[in-house]
Parts: structure tokens; sequence; C-alpha cells
């Protein structure tokens, strides 16, 4: 029985000889047939034989840095069956196909984000040759750190960054491109990084497009994440998954079992949401759909059935949990100013220097900060959703309830609600529960559909 030792960044060392030569001769004539673009011979190194494969992992002195750069995958593990192209770097040419450099004209750059990585760094940006950011974080937890610090102003513009990540999937690469950042280099790329990154160079204009950059090739990270978000294209759809992996998402959950409201038709209702999940209410008027919204609200007590929200009965919830926007046709008008209202669901002792930096932030994140002196009851019916909106957001709600929050506004007005409803499911990500019959709304990418009146 030979001994599996773990070499750094997942690599396996001690496996039999006899083993190893058949691994890497299949990992070499798999990849070679799976990637279209050629690449120059000389830039071409491939582990076709057992002294090669020895030289990758036992090297001698002189390769040493070069392997120790290989070996920095500290966040993920690469196969055993490894084959590697080296120095492939693509350069977006206006109308042309990517150019290809090699490892020597690539490292003859003097551009400060493709050199080695500090010690137990996994991710270092910089600006020109100053680094602004560093990272010796695991997964992808480095680029949601990032994202982070940029949406806090703290960092020049993602244009003026350049990205050095110790290993890239398709995972990070998706990070990555939403944040602008068009300059990266990484130790370790995968072909689905790669061909995400070619994809979306497409869709974008020249000068717009990225500059990728690697040492060493390998099919894919072994990794979950990898595998998952393989047969994705769509961003949005993708980002959204990663968050929820990471934790990092506003909402709650929601378990509702054998549910029966006090009148109309709702009877027997199951259904159950994971946090920051966004489903809609359809149904024929009269199926339920706003008695289904106040019961979850807490307003109307169900005749039978179970409701919890992040594992606790609605009357055990601190008080600002959930976040509900009636239909405009319920809306009366008061005389607070937008400010006062946008603040209503902020709890009560928060200072009041902290409360209006909380308020202006939550009318900005709407669009709608130039309303804040406004009278509440002057504002048409799209300005008050989207004040509405705003105190949800300015109270930090996991659970937002929307009762046809389209509903009597014109098109500019339902596409203004819509655009903002489709921007949280990938900001703020709280859990999301909107009734309507708006065709628009409705057709939105990403959501869970409840038809109300189908259920048995």
């Amino acid at each position: 029985m030979h001994p599996v030792r773990q070499a750094p960044g997942g690599l396996r060392r001690g496996a039999p000889l006899c083993l190893l030569m058949p691994m890497a001769a299949e990992a070499h004539s798999r990849q070679s047939q799976q990637h279209s673009v050629p690449v120059p011979r000389r830039s071409r190194k491939t582990v076709s034989s057992y002294a090669g494969f020895s030289r990758l992992f036992h090297p001698s002195p002189r390769k040493t840095d070069s392997r120790a750069r290989f070996l920095r995958c500290t966040r993920f593990f690469i196969p055993n069956t490894l084959c590697c192209k080296q120095g492939r770097f693509l350069t977006p040419q206006s109308g042309s196909r990517p150019k290809e450099l090699t490892v020597t004209e690539q490292t003859s750059s003097q551009d400060a984000y493709r050199m080695p990585l500090p010690p137990a760094t996994t991710l270092a940006v910089y600006k020109g040759r100053t680094s602004v950011f560093t990272s010796s974080g695991k997964w992808l937890h480095p680029l949601f750190e990032l994202e982070q610090e940029m949406r806090k102003g703290t960092l020049p513009p993602a244009a003026e960054l350049s990205l050095h990540d110790s290993a890239i999937g398709k995972a990070a690469a998706v990070l990555i491109l939403r944040m602008g950042i068009r300059r990266i280099h990484t130790d370790l790329a995968s072909s689905l990084a790669v061909s995400y990154i070619q994809d979306t160079n497409k869709l974008l204009p020249p000068g717009g497009q990225a500059e990728f950059s690697y040492t060493h090739l390998v099919d894919r990270l072994l990794c979950a994440t990898e595998a998952q978000l393989a047969p994705l294209s769509d961003s949005d759809t993708m980002y959204f998954l990663l968050r929820q992996r990471a934790q990092l998402v506003c909402g709650t959950d929601v378990c509702v079992q054998n549910l029966s409201a006090p009148f109309g038709k709702i009877h027997n209702l199951s259904f159950s949401l994971k946090p920051g999940a966004h489903l809609m209410v359809l149904g024929e008027n009269g199926a339920g759909k706003t008695t289904l919204l106040r019961m979850l609200a807490g307003i109307t007590e169900p005749r039978s059935g179970s409701i919890t929200i992040g594992g606790k009965q609605i009357r055990e919830l601190p008080k600002y949990t959930i976040g509900y926007i009636p239909q405009q046709t319920d809306t009366v008008g008061v005389s607070l100013s937008t400010e006062e209202v946008a603040g209503l669901g902020i709890p009560p002792g928060t200072p009041a220097s902290e409360r209006k930096e909380l308020v202006k932030s939550a009318l900005e994140r709407t669009s709608s900060l130039h309303l804040l002196d406004r009278s509440f009851a002057s504002l048409s019916g799209g300005e008050k959703q989207k004040v509405s909106i705003s105190r949800c957001l300015a109270q930090h709600a996991r659970l937002l309830l929307l009762d046809e929050p389209t509903s009597a506004l014109d098109e500019e007005n339902r596409r203004m609600v819509t655009d903002i409803l489709r921007s949280l499911t990938v900001t703020e990500i709280p859990t999301i529960i909107t009734v309507t019959h708006d065709r628009e709304l409705a057709a939105l990418r990403g959501w869970e559909v409840l038809k109300l009146g189908e259920q048995d």
C-alpha cells in the first residue's frame, strides 16, 4: 500500500509509478482534444512521461520559484490527472481573435499584478505597481471581501485595478467580471473560467474586454462550486447561487406547512424558501394572494397550519424582520415627509445621525434621494412605491412582502419598480415574496413561482 501525502494546494504525492504514467497520458490526450483555441508549441508544457511528471513534483532547485507559484493554490483541490499549458495571455484586439503570448513574452511585462504573489497571500489587487488590497482567505471569500471594499468606495475605480488570484475557476471569473476588473492573472485557471471570460468578452465593446493570463491550466478545479456552475450561463443566477453558498444574503428562510386561511380559498398550503430566495405568487382574483401575504406578515391569523420564519413563529420574531408593502390602493396619505416615512421601520433608540444615514442610503438605493424633503402624500404612485421599498431597506428587513407593487402605475414607473426588484435579488438579497398580475414582473428570471388555486 503506497502512502499518499497531501502537498500544498491539494496535489497528491507518492502515487505509484504505474498509475502516474497512464494518468498523465490520459489527461494530456483528453485536454488536448477539448481546447479548440490553439496554443503555440513553445508555450505548451504537458506531462507526457514520468520524467516530466517527476520534474513537476520534484523539481530541481532552479525551478523552485515556478513550482512555488504553481503550488500556491491553497483554496481548491487540483485533480490528480493533471495536464498543464503555460502562459496563454488573452489580450483583446479590435476586430480580431485574442492574441496569445508565451511565458517569455508575458513575464517581460513590468505589470506588478503578474508578479508572484507574496507569501501566504491568495489574492492581491493593484493600481499600477501599488498594492491596494490583499487577502489570505480561502475559497471565494477574498473576492467577496474585495467586492465589499469596492462598494464602500475605499478602493480606486475598477477600471484602474489589476488582480492576481492564486486560482480562478468559473465562480471566481463571474465575481471578478461583475466587479468590472479587466486585467486579471492567476497561477491556476480552469478551462471553464477561460471559456466564460472568452464568451463574456464577445459581448463587451472593444476596450472594455478582459485581459486574462494564467500560468497553469486544468480542466476544472476540484470544487463543488465549479460543478454547480458548469451548465449555467446567466451572470445574475450564478451570482445569487454564490452568495447563497457563502451565506452572504440578507434574507431568511420561510416554511409554510398545511396553512389554511380563516376565509377564502387557501387550504392546506405548504411551501418553503431558502434565505435570499424570491417567490412570485400568481393566481386569479379571489384566490387568496393578499390573504397569504397578510398571514405571512402576522396581520391575519390562519385558521390552521403553521408559519415559521428563520425557524421562529411570527410572534417571536424581532419587530423589524418583515417589511410589508400593501397594494397601492391601500396606501393612505399622511402628513409625514418622505424622510419620516422611510425611517418608520428603523428601531427606536437608533442615534439620530445613524438614522439619517440609513434613510439617505436607502433612498439613494432606490433613486429617491431627491424626494427626501417632500411630503409623502404629494408623491406619485411610483414614487410612493419606491419610498416604501426604501423603508424596508432602511430597516434591513430580511423578508419583503409586496402586494401588487406595480398596480395602478404607468409604464415608466412599472419598469422602475421592476428594475429595483431585479437589483435587490443580486445586491442586498432579502427573501422576497411578491403578488402580481404584471406579466413583465412575472417574467423576471430566477424567481420561483407559486400559483394559488392550483395546489391540491
